[in-house]
């Protein structure tokens, strides 16, 4: 039998550690915060007369009047389910004994050790480590109206508490260590992922010498067994590196090596006059040189064939990227004021972020119009003859050396690199990572990863898609070149389709037009927002315009004769084309118009179309800027400062993200959401990720780049675009 404090003061902490566990179940719906004022202030704050002494109390008057505040609030329907807090505030001493049998006899002690110690058994002044243990335990706090369901405690108090006590009299002392776990209680019946589920609500707790998290598990089921929830431990225990985080580290080693090393032979010429015309070793080494490789990014030189305008929009559009990024951030870090959160619809400049998601169709037209550009050139140059396989191995090798060892990273030294309350976020992508890279490696994580579950590197859908695209629009661009008829007959229909695919799929499945805050959209995004069916119209329309611009490029004095009317018709028509697409799905984002928007036919129009409708905004700003009609438009986003930041954008999707994600769910208390502190954020997060994607620019991207060009030299043609052409990142 465990021998359990009997006095009052026991009670009180227990009654407080379930309250604090029970309260806040279904405290944030979807829709609204619907929490009844005049049962949630009773069941936190007892009736003064009836908080002397627990022995006072009528047990049966007391178990319905709990009762009914449990149905009021959190619908329990099951007489088991609240049997469990009835006897902790009538029987505590019978409660303890049956919950320290469930777990080894270890934890039980340990745990029984920190309930003497903070409810003054031992009636002398308690231990440090146990005053530390119940200081750090997250608690019912205040706020609680305002969203603010998610208590993390002290992250690094708990981790920190270390401590001695004796079993017994004549028995030496033991050690006793806390261990941090974040306990996502899920309401609803359905097995929802607290990773991706807007309704969880978040408790950390620190339990002594719990072997491992199966103890903890073991007794938060015991103690809270509503049938309507699910738990989620997390123990802040680090795993031992093992073979494939030694290989990791090699690789980068490696790397680091070569970087050094290569820029050494550079600077002081080493080689004299072979530096340049050296063996293939000597080349290689001489790639990883980060004196000229930083050389080549900071260029701001020209060619003849240079589309400029592309620079500041690729720069503009990860800019955007990143804002958008920075905001959703806040899903993941700890925030007090979640209802604030919730009401962001209501505010029109928050379209503008919500809407971010065009970005990405901004890089599908940018890449669709490359990719036509230069394949339409090399065709004409070379009579019609396309060598399919070089095609393919070219973008693999350009994509892929410096995804693979990002991939590398995520999958075994990430979870090492930090730690806090949100982190499991990090290791449980990493373990994804670790058995399912080969998804990404195929660029068939779009397919694969998310209809599963098994999601690796999340933002590299986009890196599928576009190898997708890439492999398949040889079928588009040859018959162009060739049948021009048949080209645009292809290029009309797959337009249409690119439309109908996802309304069709919008409205068989009553999804929302594009994703709103705090709604479950995991559907929406699995069959829509990440299927190359569905997002392929940006990239169609992108094919066009680089059609257009080769015929421009070898008859230019068509299009100088451009009509003024023309002219305005073109920007007025973008421009009021954008404003709409961006500030128009105002209503959609509104919980309350959540069942009318779905079966709306305005709501399943925008559904079809914003996608396409997107990519003709940014082809008509490219072909206005190339064809002399972009005004100030064209001298912004042709200034020369854009092409090297243009050229880190590739290795800024890549990572920014990540880097993103690491600073938030480190986080150890929550944060307080206002746009003013996510802007200033945005800007942090931006510098960084600039500086990261330097490093991944001169270490991984410009070295392979030179690396494929040693390697396929013999194979290619010489015109491949320079370093500081606009074409240096086409699939970005």
């Amino acid at each position: 039998m465990v021998t359990s404090p009997n006095n009052k003061p026991s009670r009180l902490v227990l009654l407080l550690i379930i309250l604090a566990s029970y309260s806040p179940l279904s405290a944030f719906p979807q829709s609204s915060l619907n929490i009844p004022r005049d049962s949630l202030v009773p069941s936190f704050f007892p009736h003064p007369q009836k908080s002397q002494d627990f022995n006072l109390l009528e047990v049966d008057s007391l178990k319905k009047e709990i009762q009914s505040k449990l149905n009021n609030l959190y619908h329990f329907d099951s007489y088991k389910n609240q049997r469990n807090l009835f006897q902790v505030i009538t029987e505590p001493d019978d409660f303890l004994e049956s919950l320290f049998t469930q777990v080894n006899p270890i934890c039980a002690n340990h745990s029984q050790q920190i309930l003497r110690e903070i409810t003054g058994y031992y009636n002398r002044t308690p231990e440090t480590w146990a005053l530390q243990m119940l200081d750090s335990w997250g608690k019912v706090p205040s706020g609680f109206l305002s969203g603010h369901v998610q208590v993390p405690g002290d992250f690094h108090e708990c981790i920190q508490v270390e401590g001695n006590y004796s079993p017994g009299p004549s028995q030496s002392k033991q050690l006793i260590k806390g261990k941090y776990c974040t306990t996502y209680i899920v309401p609803g019946p359905a097995l929802l992922n607290p990773e991706t589920s807007g309704q969880t609500f978040s408790l950390a707790e620190i339990n002594p010498g719990l072997r491992d998290s199966v103890d903890f598990l073991t007794l938060l089921e015991y103690m809270l067994q509503p049938s309507s929830l699910i738990l989620f431990p997390m123990m802040d225990e680090k795993p031992p590196l093992d073979a494939g985080d030694y290989s990791m580290i090699g690789v980068l080693a490696a790397i680091c090596c070569l970087c050094l090393v290569g820029t050494v032979i550079d600077s002081f010429n080493l080689f004299g006059a072979n530096n340049k015309k050296g063996g293939t070793l000597l080349r290689v080494m001489l790639a990883f040189s980060i004196k000229t490789n930083t050389i080549k990014w900071m260029s701001t030189r020209a060619t003849p064939d240079n589309l400029g305008c592309l620079h500041g929009l690729r720069f503009l559009s990860i800019c955007w990227v990143v804002l958008g990024h920075t905001f959703l951030m806040y899903s993941l870090q700890y925030t007090w004021n979640l209802v604030d959160m919730k009401h962001m619809y209501r505010d029109w400049s928050m379209s503008s972020i919500f809407n971010g998601l065009f970005a990405v169709d901004t890089f599908f037209t940018l890449s669709g119009a490359l990719i036509a550009y230069h394949l339409l050139r090399e065709l004409d140059k070379r009579n019609g003859k396309f060598n399919y396989v070089m095609f393919a191995v070219h973008r693999f090798l350009r994509l892929t050396p410096t995804y693979i060892i990002l991939l590398g990273i995520m999958a075994t030294l990430l979870p090492y690199m930090g730690s806090g309350p949100g982190w499991f976020v990090i290791e449980a992508e990493s373990k994804n990572c670790e058995s399912y890279w080969w998804h990404n490696i195929l660029y068939l994580n779009n397919f694969l990863s998310f209809s599963d579950g098994h999601v690796c590197y999340g933002e590299a859908w986009y890196l599928a898609n576009d190898m997708q695209f890439y492999l398949l629009s040889p079928l588009v661009i040859y018959p162009l070149w060739k049948w021009k008829r048949i080209g645009f007959g292809i290029l009309a229909l797959l337009s249409i389709m690119s439309m109908i695919v996802p309304a069709v799929i919008t409205y068989a499945n009553e999804l929302p037009p594009s994703p709103i805050l705090f709604v479950d959209i995991k559907t929406l995004y699995n069959d829509v927002y990440i299927k190359p069916y569905t997002r392929c119209g940006p990239y169609i329309v992108g094919i066009l315009l680089g059609y257009i611009l080769h015929i421009r490029s070898k008859n230019p004095s068509k299009f100088q004769k451009f009509p003024f009317w023309g002219v305005v018709f073109g920007w007025t028509a973008s421009t009021v084309t954008a404003l709409a697409l961006i500030f128009g799905p105002m209503r959609f984002n509104d919980p309350k118009n959540y069942d009318s928007t779905i079966h709306s036919w305005d709501s399943i129009f925008y559904a079809g179309t914003h996608y396409f409708l997107w990519g003709l905004v940014i082809a008509w700003v490219i072909f206005a800027c190339v064809n002399g009609n972009g005004s100030w438009v064209n001298s912004f986003l042709s200034w020369k400062g854009f092409m090297p930041l243009g050229r880190l954008t590739f290795c800024m999707y890549i990572s920014s993200y990540h880097l993103q994600t690491m600073y938030h769910t480190s986080q150890p208390h929550p944060g307080h959401y206002n746009k003013y502190y996510a802007v200033n954020m945005f800007f942090a997060h931006l510098g960084m990720s600039a500086l990261v994607s330097y490093v991944l620019t001169m270490a991984l991207e410009s070295p392979f780049i030179q690396l494929e060009k040693i390697l396929l030299a013999p194979g290619t043609p010489s015109t491949k675009p320079k370093p500081q052409n606009v074409n240096k990142n086409p699939e970005v």
